[in-house]
């Protein structure tokens, strides 16, 4: 059945203006240096007159890595209590860049010393020979990113064969008699097979019910001790009573104190959220490694592709409003040739950049001076135009750095073949990873739900107060 006919494709393909500011000589190790890099960058930022004749600064995002982020913030909270606009750095919020969160989004699941323990990503690496991919995500990501795709495709293929109910890759459906009803129907009702088939699929394998009610009954728990804390009757003299018996001990601020003489009450444990899906031993969810691990990685995977796709559609208009969708996409993502599905991450464009201007910038030698990378960054541009117009000129073809259609069939297939024969979709009580061991399908699980919540109240006490930066 081809189903591509009654998908629906959304994308936004335009030229985008790329234009490459010059090189600021700066140290963002050092709070000083990231100050005067962040007041250069507020010089691009454009001014609103309102009706008060005031300035009132568009908002600019500057993305980078999780480690320029934090700097960039802490330097623009060190500086709000400044006087005017520009002293306070108004107009400027950092991001977290786009490629470098996807560098990130399998470590949990790669592990280079793993390759025994079948139906692991470095296992499935090492059975169709993919040497290029490593654990180093950033000096490889176009052979990293398309084994990862790969290694998703084939998970996907393997739980829709059991929802299929088929015995392997060239069996037929269970179910035939509807499924070979849905050749001859139209697209919009093969769009709903499609997607009855997808939603068993994430009710089986994506949607850990277990982990979820114990996520929001833990969460339930916490709110409810705090609103039992915060609305308890004060004395006379507005301080808070000890609620044990017997005890005429009260407290002025509710604080540690309060807290160590007074524990939170005991909320009674409640069934579990949605009552066709009971409470269970965590121990009967968690002991085989194989059947977690992949669930796990085919969710994981799932936003990971889903990542991908809105950075090369740039496809933020139907969820953001027309001016702030406008400001997204011209400013995280670039198109270089134009067409669908072509957009690229801003940062991983400018790591690009980067490296002409190294090259070019080591080729100088022992004469590296300021003026002369300020010429090089500004040429940079230029250069690479008249650069890949002369390959046009004497027929000079780069390779995509893509793998054919062919090859990714084949070893779709490998990969295909593997998990079906080791059930990795089959729950199997008692399978361990040796490598791996005790991996817990949902990250989240053995995080402390009550603990996060007073932390994020705290936390936000604390941004309120200006005691925090973020």
């Amino acid at each position: 059945m081809d189903s591509t006919s009654c998908i629906t494709f959304n994308s936004y393909h335009f030229y985008y203006l790329k234009v490459l500011l010059r090189i600021i000589f700066k140290n963002e190790n050092k709070s000083e240096e990231m100050l005067d890099i962040l007041k250069q960058i507020r010089g691009y930022s454009p001014n609103l007159e309102n009706k008060e004749q005031k300035l009132k600064c568009n908002s600019i995002p500057i993305v980078g890595d999780q480690l320029t982020v934090e700097r960039g913030v802490n330097v623009i909270e060190a500086v709000h209590n400044s006087f005017t606009p520009e002293e306070k750095l108004e107009g400027i919020h950092m991001e977290i860049a786009d490629w470098h969160t996807a560098v990130t989004f399998l470590n949990r699941h790669y592990s280079p010393v793993s390759d025994g323990d079948k139906g692991t990503l470095f296992a499935d690496r090492n059975l169709i020979n993919r040497r290029n991919v490593t654990a180093d995500v950033h000096s490889n990501w176009s052979h990293c990113k398309t084994f990862a795709i790969l290694e998703i495709k084939a998970r996907i293929i393997a739980a829709a064969m059991i929802i299929l109910g088929m015995q392997n890759i060239n069996d037929q459906p269970k179910h035939l008699s509807s499924f070979n009803a849905v050749k001859s129907v139209t697209d919009q009702e093969r769009k709903h097979y499609l997607l009855k088939i997808s939603g068993q699929i994430v009710d089986k394998f994506v949607l850990d019910q277990h982990s979820l009610n114990s996520f929001l009954d833990s969460i339930f728990s916490a709110q409810e001790k705090d609103h039992i804390v915060s609305n308890q009757n004060l004395t006379a003299d507005g301080r808070i009573p000890c609620r044990q018996p017997g005890c005429n001990k009260s407290f002025k601020h509710n604080g540690k104190r309060r807290r160590d003489h007074d524990p939170p009450p005991d909320i009674p444990e409640k069934p579990a959220v949605s009552p066709t899906n009971p409470t269970k031993d965590s121990s009967s969810v968690s002991d085989d490694d194989v059947f977690n691990y992949n669930c796990s990685l085919l969710t994981q995977g799932l936003l990971f592709m889903n990542f991908l796709d809105a950075t090369s559609e740039g496809d933020v208009h139907c969820l953001l409003p027309p001016a702030e969708a406008h400001r997204l996409v011209w400013n995280r993502t670039v198109n270089n040739k134009g067409g669908p599905g072509k957009n690229v991450a801003l940062d991983l464009d400018m790591k690009h950049d980067n490296k002409d201007v190294k090259q070019a910038v080591k080729n100088l030698g022992s004469n590296v001076t300021e003026p002369a990378v300020r010429r090089i960054s500004h040429g940079q541009q230029r250069s690479k135009t008249m650069l890949n117009c002369l390959d046009r000129e004497i027929l000079v073809k780069q390779r995509s750095g893509k793998h054919v259609s062919t090859a990714n069939t084949k070893d779709l297939t490998t990969v295909i073949n593997s998990l079906t024969e080791e059930r990795v979709f089959h729950h199997s009580p008692g399978r361990h990873y040796k490598c791996i061991p005790n991996f817990a399908r949902d990250p989240l699980s053995r995080l402390d739900m009550s603990n996060l919540f007073h932390w994020i109240n705290k936390h936000k006490k604390n941004i309120d107060l200006g005691r925090k930066a973020r």
